[in-house]
């Protein structure tokens, strides 16, 4: 069983009592045991910027979609530990589409959505081709690992990592994880964004780390 991020032990030795009333000394025994600590990264600090776009190139009556754009995430964990992703969006609010990330408001006008994809078809856990898996619940139920993509929703949703695929165990317990993730971004028609100002696509997203 996981031990808790702080365990403290604290252990009392204290000598057999005896029959005649004797000094007795006691020893304490102290000290932490912390868990494995997990870090997330993406390639290029997580950053993505799709540029310069002319109004002009928008839309009216249809969102718009730009270029995909693919980044890499990478896990190191200091001992192998299960664990699973939950992604938080941080523009919450602002999608112009139903479980989809936003990308802000521009004179408080919705300007997109995006969609953020797994994709393990080049994954690797611990130097092995690696494959993925969603927990429903809260990580209480696990959906068939597989080589194939999953959607990252704005939902209660764990994405995990396993060395086979074909099993609902969960994530495996590793070291290190190693996969693509796509960026779809839509920008809403342009008949519903001001057109006076410059606009800046302001999406946010926060990948916590859950320990199993």
């Amino acid at each position: 069983m996981r031990l808790p991020p702080l365990v403290l032990l604290s252990v009392l030795l204290v000598p057999a009592p005896v029959v005649l009333a004797t000094p007795a000394i006691e020893i304490t025994v102290s000290g932490t045991i912390t868990p494995a600590a997990c870090r997330p990264a993406f390639s290029n600090q997580g950053k993505i910027d799709f540029g310069t776009i002319a109004f002009r190139e928008l839309n009216e009556d249809s969102h718009t979609t730009l270029e995909e754009q693919t980044m890499t995430l990478t896990v190191e964990c200091d001992s192998a530990t299960r664990f699973g992703l939950l992604a938080h969006d941080n523009r919450r609010g602002s999608s112009t589409a139903v479980n989809f990330f936003g990308l802000g408001r521009s004179d408080n006008k919705k300007i997109g959505h995006y969609q953020l994809t797994v994709d393990p078809h080049d994954a690797q856990v611990d130097g092995e081709p690696g494959y993925v898996t969603r927990g429903l619940s809260g990580g209480v139920l696990w959906e068939r690992s597989s080589a194939g993509s999953y959607d990252l929703g704005t939902g209660a949703h764990y994405i995990g990592f396993s060395a086979s695929p074909g099993h609902t165990n969960g994530p495996d317990a590793l070291t290190e994880v190693r996969t693509d993730i796509r960026l779809s971004a839509q920008v809403a028609p342009s008949r519903d964004l001001p057109a006076t100002e410059d606009i800046a696509l302001d999406g946010a997203v926060s990948f916590e780390v859950r320990y199993l």
